[in-house]
């Protein structure tokens, strides 16, 4: 025996590891045990679920009335499982009760056909219910991804379910014409599996699911001492169900596809220097990459016709980086195909998509003073706290929603915006005073001066501009744009040199400052964080203009020293210490420096070294503590671990 190990610490607290979180699953059962032998009807099923991997939440009884809690927990969950053990007539007892099953949105397969009935859930406009005993059944759609993997017999019919468990007897959904389902599998009248999508009406009449919806026909029905709900799948029903669980909570079921986009599909505010990742499927060897602004051109294109978006083809790398920069605030698609080795067989990859990065953001939390006297129900804050605007930027006509003010002891008369810090301004879009009778009042602002200034006190005048009136209708939209011109500022005042009226008071709807990132943001690790590995690389979204990167780094906030400066967005600090505070900022340097912000992040305490809970008995196998840890055995000591013969 020897030891792999030179230098060891025993962290005995430390004994597991824990596991990787899978996919949260609710099951929706009761208590049955018809057969009175000490074991739930549905346990074998769930043990089925959970041997694929799954983590099942198992609270029998627990879903029969509904309140905003439960409600809530069925909403979190990744899939929701209704049991063939359960009483339909319990979880339907009014119309309000299948309202509130209907308004989850966490997708759901449902084992019983008895709930989807038109006196129960409303799924289907049938009451008819038909056992079968093992029936062959069609499948009508075998492209379904429910099928991958899956070998259907003649005709595309397969077997699903075991006649000989129990009675043999299955209850199916005695209908065909299901309103917005779709039937994937049937036999004879009865549909097996059916599925219908979020946001439409089961049928005419019928409540709307606001997630998707599948029935799954299995578990036996009730008969005599029979239970009800035995798990009674064959291999192949195993293997359709493993994938619908699958497909239901929209995971990818072909081994062979690509999975795992970089960016996510669906991201926003993407850079436009974006490199493309992904993990390649099993047995692929080569890949297409598809990419494009058009849906339909990257949905549609193939090698025979690359319609302009076939950008790399047999690339054996797993990433693609387009030649130039993408641009601002578009939706880009894209699609990876994989192919075996052979170079023939071909796994077509799903389509993906992000949208890029806006030109400029818009600027958060600002505080916002005047030095006139502002109405009661109308203070400046009006002028940056969304107020009157609806989601196309149309502002209203109520006077509440604005700002009003008369001069005070000072003139003329200002209003000044306090961003949190210093910006690189981009540009500013203003809502002038909007109330009904504004072409009469005039109170909107007409000539103004606007300055800026990094500390409130040393102001640099920007621009001398007017501000267009208002149209005092109700889908009154920004009038006036002003170029900020990408100055450094944390303040911005308008001194009020006119109104569009004589009154002497002046209004004002909403403004909107924007800004470009010229600083380094989103650290990783994240500011604040704790127990980072002390082998960690730091890593930032780099400032928008910047050419190099000036890394400032210790332990010691008030001290920082230059640690380095790189042209890549990322640096290594070498081995840290276990249990300290760093603290670090980014300084981007380019045509201008914007120093970064401090961030801060903390090691962890210590290093696992060993578990211990892997190791067995067995020594053929290697598994013994000794075959690691050395200890005293061969020189006689007494001093051993483990069991030569276990007990």
């Amino acid at each position: 025996m020897h030891s792999k190990v030179v230098s060891l610490m025993l962290l005995l607290g430390l004994l597991l590891c824990p596991a990787s979180q899978a996919a949260n699953i609710i099951w929706v059962s009761q208590a049955y045990d018809t057969d009175v032998d000490g074991v739930q009807d549905d346990l074998e099923a769930e043990d089925f679920v959970r041997s694929l991997g799954h983590e099942l939440d198992v609270q029998r009884g627990n879903w029969t009335a509904l309140d905003a809690t439960k409600i809530a927990a069925l909403n979190a969950a990744d899939l929701i499982i209704v049991s063939r053990s359960t009483d339909s007539a319990q979880y339907a007892t009014d119309a309000a009760e299948v309202g509130q099953w209907n308004s989850v949105t966490t997708p759901m397969i449902n084992m019983t056909s008895y709930l989807a009935r038109n006196s129960r859930w409303l799924w289907a406009n049938t009451t008819t219910i038909n056992n079968l005993v093992g029936p062959t059944m069609d499948v009508l759609l075998p492209e379904h991804p429910i099928f991958t993997g899956v070998d259907l017999g003649a005709g595309n019919t397969v077997q699903l379910v075991d006649g000989t468990t129990g009675t043999g007897q299955t209850s199916m959904l005695g209908m065909l014409t299901l309103g917005s389902g779709t039937v994937i599998v049937s036999t004879g009248t009865s549909a097996c599996i059916v599925e219908w999508p979020a946001g439409q009406a089961f049928y005419s009449g019928a409540g709307t699911p606001a997630g998707n919806r599948m029935l799954f026909c299995m578990g036996t029905q009730e008969s005599g001492a029979t239970p009800q709900g035995k798990f009674n799948l064959t291999e192949t029903g195993k293997a359709v169900f493993a994938n619908a669980i699958l497909y239901m909570m929209g995971e990818d079921i072909e081994p062979g596809r690509a999975a795992s986009p970089t960016p996510e599909d669906g991201a926003t505010d993407v850079p436009r220097d974006v490199v493309l990742g992904w993990m390649p499927g099993e047995g692929v060897a080569t890949h297409d990459v598809y990419f494009g602004t058009s849906l339909d051109d990257v949905t549609a294109a193939s090698r025979a016709n690359s319609m302009g978006v076939l950008v790399s083809q047999g690339q054996a790398g797993d990433t693609y980086d387009a030649a130039d920069l993408l641009d601002f605030s578009q939706t880009y698609y894209w699609r990876v195909d994989g192919f075996a080795g052979d170079g023939v067989t071909q796994y077509v990859g799903k389509i993906w998509s992000f949208t890029t990065e806006p030109v400029a953001y818009p600027i958060e939390n600002i505080a916002v003073t005047t030095n006139g006297v502002s109405e009661e129900t109308s203070g400046p804050e009006n002028t940056v706290n969304g107020s009157g605007l609806n989601d196309a930027d149309q502002h209203s006509t109520e006077a509440t929603d604005m700002w009003m003010a008369a001069p005070g002891e000072e003139t003329p008369v200002w209003i000044q915006f306090e961003f949190e810090k210093v910006f690189k301004l981009y540009e500013l879009k203003v809502w002038n005073y909007n109330v009904m009778f504004e072409p009469v009042l005039g109170f909107g602002l007409k000539d103004v001066t606007i300055e800026y200034s990094i500390d409130g006190a040393e102001w640099t005048v920007l621009t001398d501009t007017e501000f267009a009136k208002a149209t005092a209708m109700d889908d009154y939209v920004a009038n006036t744009v002003v170029d900020l011109a990408g100055v450094a500022a944390k303040f911005v005042r308008f001194t009020i040199n006119s109104g569009h009226g004589v009154m002497g008071q002046y209004g004002l709807s909403e403004v909107r400052f924007t800004y470009t990132p010229a600083q380094a943001r989103e650290p990783q690790p994240a500011d604040g964080a704790t127990d980072v590995d002390p082998d960690t690389v730091l890593s930032w979204r780099a400032g928008r203009e910047a050419t190099t990167h000036e890394i400032y780094f210790g332990t010691d906030a008030e001290n920082l020293t230059l640690a380095d400066s790189v042209t890549a967005a990322s640096f290594s600090p070498g081995a840290l210490d276990f249990g300290t505070t760093y603290y670090w900022r980014i300084d981007e340097a380019g045509a201008e420096l914007w120093a970064g912000e401090l961030w801060s992040f903390s090691t962890q305490e210590y290093a696992l070294v060993d578990g211990f809970e892997d190791y067995t008995d067995d020594i053929e196998a290697g598994e013994a503590i000794f075959d690691t840890w050395v200890d005293g055995w061969v020189n006689q000591t007494g001093a051993t671990v483990g069991y030569i013969n276990a007990p």
